[in-house]
């Protein structure tokens, strides 16, 4: 099976959703390229400094939860302009990565 290669545990799953909790960078990375495909990626709910990355394969949505982001990347609050009227700065969490 596919995910058995993954070694780690299988923390939550459904008819239509599989969840990777806490994967560590080597897991994500390894499980990213066996499902393959294009992830997205969001800042978690559960901790500000990890991602979440969700695609849906054959209908099922799969989430690599709470993941560290790439050794060359970290998450920062930035001021962000948002051209509503009238418009306003807000602060957000985004993902900096350095060029390599």
């Amino acid at each position: 099976m596919l995910l058995e290669d993954l070694d780690t545990e299988i923390q939550a799953f459904s008819d239509h959703n599989l969840d990777i909790n806490d994967p560590s960078r080597e897991v994500l990375t390894k499980g990213m390229l066996k499902f393959g495909g294009k992830w997205n990626k969001s800042i978690s709910a559960l901790n500000e400094t990890h991602l979440d990355y969700t695609q849906e394969i054959e209908g099922i949505q799969v989430r690599f939860y709470n993941a560290p982001p790439p050794p060359s990347c970290r998450i920062e609050e930035v001021d962000e302009i948002i051209p509503a009227q009238p418009q306003r700065i807000e602060k957000r969490k985004k993902l900096i990565c350095n060029e390599v």
